[in-house]
């Protein structure tokens, strides 16, 4: 028989709550570009204005947006720590968006494919939110939608639906058993930023009681509440190698005798060579860099705070890399 061919919608919608879509990468390379650091913002609306500021000035030399924000991503954790803590939840409500979609740059080629659907008229996007949506006996679905800029609902018909909404920050707690568990005896708590967890700035978990923990840490995204970037593979080697600096001196004895096979220098220089000799790193090398330090840290963490050792999946070991595979460190 021959093999069933998926019909592909002739005309496509994207939703987006601001109308936004990510943008592409520049064909030419470019040195980051900017200076934000010296006297630094210590506002949100006085950090947009510098960018926008700068972002004139690289164009009257002919550089364009991208490096901009390369110097923005580069120096994101001393501007984020530099601002207070209602300026930074002023800059996730409003700018967030707009940094998103120009920091998670799409190919140049997948632009070039979207601007020109839009040119024909097989794509449109619209500033709007979801309010519902139906399966309808047909097999069509059908979207209600409302209007950003406050104009009347309306309901459109599609073949499929794909939802990309990303992670849910303020659901972390509730999406793992071994986080549960720690959020239920106050070891774990949200940010007040709204982009993960509660760290103190040796990255240490900051329970309910505003006590930092001795023997747990955070490494990785869900720390970005208080070191600000923290997505791209040299930031997270950083704040792996800070982590690391962190850890109490007797903390091996919390291990297994796997753990205890690797010292605090050998475990930094193996973070430190996963920046250096994967300038183009694969999901594989970014999923090591997140463990590198989490499974031992998890092991602590199983340790200290009597999480149930069998919500472990496995713990597998190699020669130039670490991975935790169980419910308190699992990323897509």
């Amino acid at each position: 028989a021959r093999p069933r061919r998926c019909r592909v919608p002739a005309t496509r919608t994207q939703r987006a709550r601001r109308g936004l879509r990510s943008r592409g990468h520049t064909l030419l390379p470019q040195e980051p570009f900017g200076d934000f650091t010296t006297s630094p913002a210590c506002s949100a609306r006085e950090l947009l204005r510098r960018v926008r500021r700068t972002l004139e000035q690289a164009a009257g030399e002919g550089i364009t947006w991208h490096a901009v924000f390369d110097r923005l991503r580069g120096e994101g954790g001393a501007i984020w720590r530099t601002l207070p803590t209602a300026e930074r939840r002023r800059l996730v409500r409003h700018l967030r968006p707009y940094w998103d979609v120009h920091r998670f740059r799409i190919a140049p080629q997948v632009e070039a494919v979207i601007d020109r659907r839009l040119s024909a008229g097989s794509l449109h996007i619209h500033a709007a939110s979801l309010t519902g949506a139906v399966l309808r006996q047909d097999g069509t679905i059908a979207v209600a939608l409302r209007s950003r800029r406050g104009g009347q609902p309306f309901e459109e018909h599609y073949d499929a639906v794909v939802v990309t909404t990303g992670p849910g920050h303020r659901a972390i707690l509730s999406s793992q058993p071994f986080l549960e568990t720690l959020a239920a005896a106050g070891v774990l708590q949200l940010d007040t930023v709204g982009l993960g967890l509660a760290v103190d700035d040796d990255s240490r978990a900051v329970g309910t009681s505003g006590e930092a923990a001795e023997t747990l840490f955070i490494a990785g995204p869900l720390a970005r509440g208080t070191f600000g970037e923290l997505m791209g593979l040299p930031q997270v080697t950083e704040h792996a190698l800070l982590v690391s600096e962190n850890l109490p001196g007797d903390w091996l004895r919390h291990g297994n005798n796997l753990a205890q096979q690797d010292s605090r220098r050998q475990l930094r220089e193996r973070v430190a060579r996963l920046g250096s000799i994967h300038p183009n790193p694969s999901q594989h090398d970014l999923r090591t860099a997140y463990h590198i330090v989490d499974f031992r840290l998890c092991i602590v963490a199983f340790r200290e705070h009597e999480v149930e050792k069998n919500q472990v999946d496995r713990l597998a070991l190699g020669d130039e890399e670490r991975l935790f595979a169980g419910p308190c460190c699992d990323r897509p």
